[in-house]
């Protein structure tokens, strides 16, 4: 049971991490409350879909399918995390109106691969939907700039 749930902890990180450097792109374009750091996944998850809903073109179907997962595996893996898992798998929450319930450490891999899974697809739709979108809107942007600092050239007829 050790080892399937430092897996767990391990991709768990992972996927934390990939969600603080999506997030820190997206402060770098966007106006993200400076604190985004501090705050809970669950926030963060929030924060992730309002910053992309502010990126012009975004494929907002794939975020909200993706966001809809998160949010379940991480469920699961808090659950896991604040409860006492005990001799045959049993799992006692700390939660008293949650009943107990049973884990194996098939159960308990296969959530984190769906976990690590889940990073990746991130990542994925981080730099195929997200990013080139970025990086046109910093293109505009820059070019808008430059229009705005040239002095106008009149020619002398």
């Amino acid at each position: 049971m050790i080892r399937p749930l430092g897996l767990v902890t391990l991709f768990f990180g992972y996927a934390e991490y990939e969600l603080d450097q999506f997030l820190e792109r997206l402060a770098s374009t966007a106006a993200l409350d400076p604190s985004w750091r501090q705050r809970t996944l669950g926030q963060k998850l929030g924060l992730l879909e309002e910053a992309v809903a502010a990126v012009e073109g975004s494929d907002r179907a794939s975020l909200d399918a993706l966001l809809r997962e998160a949010r379940c595996l991480f469920e699961r893996r808090n659950s896991l995390v604040h409860s006492c898992i005990v001799a045959g798998g049993r799992v006692i929450s700390s939660r008293s109106e949650v009943s107990e319930w049973h884990t194996s450490p098939d159960e308990l891999t296969a959530l984190a691969e769906q976990i690590f899974t889940w990073k990746e697809r991130l990542s994925v739709y981080r730099w195929k939907k997200v990013e080139p979108l970025l990086q046109r809107q910093t293109l505009v942007e820059a070019a808008r700039d430059e229009l705005e600092c040239t002095p106008s050239r009149k020619t002398k007829s």
